[in-house]
Formats: C-alpha cells, structure tokens, sequence
C-alpha cells in the first residue's frame, strides 16, 4: 500500500513539474518502446537479433499500415475492424500505463497478422474484380 502512495505522489510531482514530458512519456515514448523491437532476448536457432528487430519491424509498419487502409476499403466490416483496432489499443495503452515491454505485444501479434491478411485480400479482390470487369 505504502508503495502505491508513493508511486502516486511520484506521478503527481512529475506532472505537476512537467506535463508535457509526462504526456509524451506515457504517449508517444513508452508506444514506441513496446513496438519498436520484438521480444527476442537469446538468439534461436543462428537467427540474428539485427535480423529480427529488422523484420519485425517491417511487420509491425506494414501492419499498422493495413489497419488503417483495411478501415477505408472494407466499409462493409467497419465495425468488426474498428472492435480489433480497438483491442490493439486498449492493450497498447493498457501496457503504457504500467511497463512498456516489447513481451506484452506477443498476444497482439496475431491480430496485425490478421490485418496484413486482411489488407492483401482486400487488394487482391480488388485487382481480380476489375480485371473480370474489363473481360
């Protein structure tokens, strides 16, 4: 108990000093921690650390890319896309308030996986309905 008080009397000091570097911190900081590099402490297999912060960081880009153009091209399924996106970011700021790890993003990884599916669908459907149009 006594540590949650202090912990909160913490917060308040920082905010009160300086609520710009305290807004960024739990904002933009602390999102970019836990996305920026995977969780991948010891290497597996020969696979390179460099190798795997690089990949996964193409995953997550082309991810978050997905889910925003998977919400403009399939208006039909807005609701559901919007309840994903919405897990995504409930538990990005769910994690921002407390510790932001790159290991607490392992259970969301499916779901960018999903709109990188989702995205290449969209686009391929999108190509093959115009090319039996023009038939």
């Amino acid at each position: 108990q006594m540590e949650k008080e202090i912990a909160i009397e913490r917060i308040k000091r920082w905010y009160k000093a300086n609520p710009k570097q305290f807004i960024e911190s739990y904002t933009i900081k602390k999102a970019k921690i836990q996305w920026e590099t995977p969780f991948y402490w010891i290497e597996i297999l020969g696979v390179k650390k460099p190798f795997i912060i690089s990949l996964h960081q193409r995953i997550v880009l082309l991810a978050f890319a997905s889910v925003a153009l998977t919400l403009l091209l399939l208006k039909r399924n807005r609701k559901e896309l919007l309840f994903l996106t919405f897990i995504i970011a409930y538990f990005t700021v769910l994690n921002n308030v407390f510790f932001a790890y790159s290991r607490y993003n392992l259970p969301l990884m499916p779901l960018l996986f999903l709109y990188i599916g989702l995205l290449v669908s969209a686009v391929w459907h999108m190509l093959f309905r115009k090319k039996a149009a023009s038939s």
